[in-house]
């Protein structure tokens, strides 16, 4: 069912349902917003997992190397946290 995006008040990020109708809601009517507690378990092990690899020193797309033309470059560890936000950025 689609609702009008201004009917929305609020919307649970769960990481499987996100409508564009939530998405104006939030973005352009203030609906607020709250994380599932399954979206956050699954982030925290995606965290985990991630950490896991970079610590091992494996290599791993997007983790510890560059992305499309960059990755074949080896992202040094002092780097991987600027990495990460220039990726979100």
């Amino acid at each position: 069912m689609i609702m009008n995006p201004s009917a929305i008040k609020h919307v649970v990020l769960d990481g499987h349902s996100l409508t564009l109708e939530s998405f104006v809601a939030v973005s352009r009517y203030h609906a607020s917003v709250e994380l599932a507690a399954s979206a956050l378990e699954a982030m925290q092990k995606s965290r985990a997992l991630a950490e896991k690899i970079a610590n091992e020193g494996r290599v791993a797309y997007g983790i510890t190397t560059g992305f499309g033309d960059f990755q074949k470059v080896a992202v040094p560890e002092e780097m991987s946290n600027q990495l990460s936000t220039n990726l979100i950025l």
